[in-house]
């Protein structure tokens, strides 16, 4: 074979496999974000953030560019950009909360001083039937969700929480726990219910945060460890201050990671979410939040 004939063919052979290995994504805002994203100038700001998870997780000849005509974000990469990462992980907004919480004995409180004419007795006693709630628990109880709700029971559930809305504060809202449970034969699942505090004490870690680790708790269990700036130090120092004895959530993306006891003040300005984790799991969601939190949400399209 002439040597250039053979040249010609390798460069051909080299170019068809950097093209089959050249993997993109498409990304495009959520319906809800696309018109304050645009008009507040945030799409430079979700592109930094999206560099940096990808180099955080090794994938550092990736380039990300923005569409404005079709609204979309292309993620592209000359090697391999893997699907679970690029579904999973790349786009998870890792928004992370801290509240305060109601306890069961004070929502139980709450509801017997809003029914003082018998009105929400029926739909009082659904939603403490739905929820397994504990009615013998006492104020030193250091129980931090409100009950136990099973997979069938949520839209029953769903139903008496709006019957219920104008007799609780207007603060309190209702998360459901990150962790699934599975019992019996038929492996119903169930999830742990908590009342949150919506008011002036919630925290966002993404404000707080100067950093973020994969390690482990004393039961050896993958978990984050999180350092906070110094204004998140002054800010959360204030909330275990004020809630000495009470429980702290920590929710991400809408879901309770868990909602440990404050015995004091916490001045270190350190912080930990564990017990849900794999060690995967720990690590990119570590990465991620070190990276930024993505000022709009993301939904794979392509």
């Amino acid at each position: 074979m002439p040597v250039k004939k053979f040249l010609f063919i390798f460069l051909l052979t080299v170019s068809a496999n950097t093209f089959a290995q050249s993997y993109s994504y498409a990304y495009k805002i959520a319906a809800k974000d696309s018109v304050s994203a645009l008009a507040a100038g945030l799409i430079d700001s979700t592109i930094v953030v999206l560099k940096k998870r990808l180099l955080r997780s090794g994938y550092a000849s990736c380039t990300v560019s923005y569409n404005s005509d079709k609204k979309e974000f292309t993620v592209t990469n000359n090697g391999e950009l893997e699907e679970e990462f690029a579904r999973k992980w790349l786009a998870k907004p890792c928004e992370v909360f801290f509240y305060e919480t109601y306890s069961p004995v004070e929502l139980a409180e709450i509801l017997v001083a809003a029914d003082k004419q018998g009105k929400i007795k029926d739909d009082k006693m659904t939603f403490y039937k739905l929820l397994n709630f504990a009615g013998n628990m006492d104020s030193y109880s250091r129980v931090s969700d409100i009950g136990t709700l099973t997979g069938p029971d949520a839209g029953a559930f769903n139903e008496v929480k709006k019957k219920l809305k104008p007799f609780l504060p207007e603060d309190c809202r209702f998360a459901y726990s990150k962790e699934i449970t599975y019992s019996g034969h038929a492996s119903v699942a169930s999830l742990q219910v908590y009342a949150l505090r919506n008011n002036e004490w919630k925290l966002p870690v993404n404000k707080m945060l100067e950093s973020a680790k994969m390690g482990f708790d004393y039961g050896g269990r993958p978990s984050i460890s999180i350092r906070f700036n110094e204004m998140g130090k002054k800010q959360f120092a204030g909330l275990t201050m004020k809630n000495i004895n009470k429980a702290i959530a920590i929710v991400v993306d809408g879901l309770v990671y868990s909602a440990p006891f404050v015995n004091s003040k916490i001045e270190g300005g350190n912080a930990e979410i564990a017990g849900v984790f794999t060690k995967e799991e720990a690590k990119q969601f570590a990465d991620m939040l070190s990276a930024g939190y993505l000022p709009v949400r993301l939904t794979l399209i392509r």
